[in-house]
């Protein structure tokens, strides 16, 4: 009847790295895990349903 999606809170662990990924920023830049390596960086992931 509805959408469902995998829980995936149990597939990082604290420590794990990051899964490879490629993120579009605002300004049309795309970066990649490899381009934030050795910087301090922060990523968000927000899951959001509706």
């Amino acid at each position: 009847m509805g959408t469902h999606f995998k829980d995936h809170t149990d597939t990082l662990k604290i420590g794990d790295p990051a899964p490879v990924f490629d993120l579009p920023s605002a300004v049309g830049r795309t970066y990649s895990r490899d381009d934030l390596l050795g910087a301090v960086s922060l990523i968000v992931f927000f899951r959001g349903t509706w």
